[in-house]
């Protein structure tokens, strides 16, 4: 068994082969650190022991298949959010603009699923026909 970083850790994640019957449940208790991967076995991964599934803990995340290291990604992220442009970010950390652009679309997908996963759980309010 691999030490997880944080306890509790492994309650965030959850399966994502759209066919388990635990595809989406965390908190579950079916999952497991399995293993390393990555150049510098750095990055866990997680099995199902309902499905049998393998994937990485990186799985549904911007950093999903990412060759940067974390750090940088990260450090991307932020230079945009603090309103730098794509070029200057390029310049600054010393990766291609087209690198900070495809960062910057991962991560506006990734918000829009999480939003979505979020809203749509969310109770439904009448609209007060008064407004």
């Amino acid at each position: 068994m691999i030490p997880e970083r944080f306890p509790g850790e492994i309650d965030a994640l959850f399966c994502h082969n759209h066919n388990c019957p635990d595809y989406g449940l965390r908190k579950n208790g079916n999952l497991w650190f399995c293993g390393w991967s990555g150049k510098d076995e750095k990055i866990r991964m997680v099995y199902c022991k309902t499905c049998r599934k393998q994937f990485s803990e990186r799985k549904g995340t911007v950093l999903s298949e990412s060759r940067l290291p974390e750090e940088k990604v990260i450090s991307i992220l932020d230079h945009i959010r603090e309103g730098c442009g794509t070029r200057a970010t390029s310049r600054l950390l010393h990766v291609c603009k087209d690198t900070v652009t495809q960062y910057i679309l991962k991560a506006g997908i990734h918000a829009k699923k999480a939003h979505d996963d979020l809203v749509s759980f969310s109770p439904s309010q009448q609209r007060n026909s008064n407004r």
